[in-house]
Formats: structure tokens, C-alpha cells, sequence
């Protein structure tokens, strides 16, 4: 959503409006189109243990090279003849091989949710460790190298939210705001609202 309209919906609440209801506004925003539902990762574990669950995509690109090489010269002459005239043209080239992949990396682009509960069953209280992670490729950029030569390397932007929270049962809460970046934005103000739901089964 805007970051007008994120400030209108975060900040304009009483003191102690609960994160269901801020989460109900942000519906209303959804359903009405001026707000846009980004991801909604689920998953299940048991108290004590971690869970994750991955909506991504593995983008695999080059870290180390082989400079590029020139090879020995080659050159080429072309004679032509005329009824009066000959006449030879010389041509000489220095062709280059380009710098060559010899190491890879892979970047995970989209949205992890890590979480560990602490489950109180007496008074059916979930105390939560979480991050929420979104990663996205957001361009290139051109490096040069030896004898003129070119490489081209991925930037990604992320966005991350680790905190640590406490709900009860079927309880929502807000983890925070991130923004985008404003290249993938196109240079729209806007702000992500992250939040969590839990419930014990």
C-alpha cells in the first residue's frame, strides 16, 4: 500500500487496538484494490521446535572468472587488380575471448518464514521467534575488466523482520513495516505490513 495510506492505517489507531483489528482495515484495503496482498505463507510445527517454509525462486550467478585472453594476431590481405592498378589492403585484428564462469553462487529470491513457538497450554499463550524475509532482484550492474572487457553481476534487495512476540491463542499480530525498493517500485512511496497469526491446533 501507499505509505500515506500505511501511516493512515498504522498510526491513527487508539492506544491498545488490537492486531486484529488493524489486520481487518488492511483487508478492506485489499478487497477495495488499494492495497495488494504480497504473500501468506502457512506452516505447522510443535512447541520447541523450528519451522520453515520457502516460496522462492534459486537464482544462480558467477563470483569468480578467468581473465579474459588475447590470442596472437590475425590478420588477412585482400588484393584487387585493375587493367592499370593493383592494389592490397592489409587487415589486422586483435580478437578477445571474454572472461570465463569458474565459480557459482545461488541466491534464494522470494519469501522465507522462519519460526520457533513456546507453547503455554494452561493459558493458551504462543510465544513466538520469527523472521520473515523477502528478497528480490532488483538489477544489474556492469563491471570492467581487464582489457576493456565486461562483467555483469545481480544486485538484490531484501527486506527482513526478526523479532520476537507473544499471542494468544488465534491472536494476530504486527511485526513491523519494510519497504520496497523504489527501483522495483518505480519510485513509488510505498510500505509492506507484516502480519502473524497464531493458533494452537
Amino acid at each position: 500500500m501507499s505509505r500515506e495510506l500505511a501511516a493512515q492505517t498504522l498510526l491513527n489507531q487508539p492506544i491498545g487496538t488490537s492486531g486484529d483489528a488493524i489486520l481487518k482495515n488492511v483487508q478492506a484495503l485489499v478487497a477495495s484494490k488499494q492495497a495488494k496482498l504480497v504473500a501468506s505463507p502457512t506452516v505447522s510445527t510443535v512447541s520447541g521446535n523450528q519451522a520453515v517454509i520457502e516460496s522462492i525462486f534459486e537464482y544462480r550467478y558467477p563470483t569468480e572468472f578467468e581473465a579474459p585472453q588475447i590470442p596472437q594476431t590475425v590478420g588477412s590481405t585482400v588484393t584487387k587488380t585493375t587493367k592499370t592498378t593493383t592494389v592490397t589492403q592489409e587487415t589486422t585484428s586483435f580478437p578477445r575471448t571474454p572472461s570465463t564462469p569458474t565459480t557459482f553462487e545461488v541466491k534464494n529470491t522470494g519469501t522465507t518464514l522462519q519460526i520457533e513457538p513456546t507453547i503455554d497450554t494452561q493459558n493458551s499463550l504462543i510465544t513466538l521467534s520469527i523472521a520473515v524475509q523477502n528478497t528480490a532482484l532488483s538489477g544489474t550492474k556492469v563491471f570492467k575488466t581487464e582489457n576493456n572487457g565486461e562483467i555483469e553481476q545481480p544486485e538484490f534487495y531484501t527486506k527482513k523482520v526478526t523479532t520476537n512476540a507473544v499471542v494468544k491463542s488465534g491472536g494476530v499480530i504486527l511485526l513491523g513495516t519494510t519497504e520496497p525498493d523504489r527501483r522495483l517500485s518505480k519510485d513509488i512511496d510505498l510500505t509492506e505490513v507484516v502480519f502473524m497469526r497464531a493458533t494452537l491446533q
